[in-house]
């Protein structure tokens, strides 16, 4: 599993970015069979306006930002 930031976009003065959770695996079937699975969900919001930044989950509960930056370092950047 891994999370990636999607481009961040303006809206109404605020800087929004959606954090996604990426999910791929696979397995073997039977003897030369082979299935492959993936996933993308969003996971948390950064927002940013002229006073700072926050984080939501997708249920709209603020999270820390650190949290989410040690699980997407991209998030630094925004």
């Amino acid at each position: 599993m891994s999370y990636v930031l999607g481009k961040p976009f303006v809206v109404g003065g605020f800087t929004v970015a959606v954090v996604s959770r990426l999910v791929v695996g696979g397995h073997v079937t039977g003897r030369h069979g082979l299935a492959a699975y993936c996933s993308k969900a969003p996971a948390y919001v950064v927002v940013q306006d002229g006073q700072g930044r926050a984080a939501l989950d997708m249920t709209g509960a603020t999270v820390a930002l650190e949290e989410v930056s040690a699980l997407c370092p991209e998030v630094a950047g925004v």
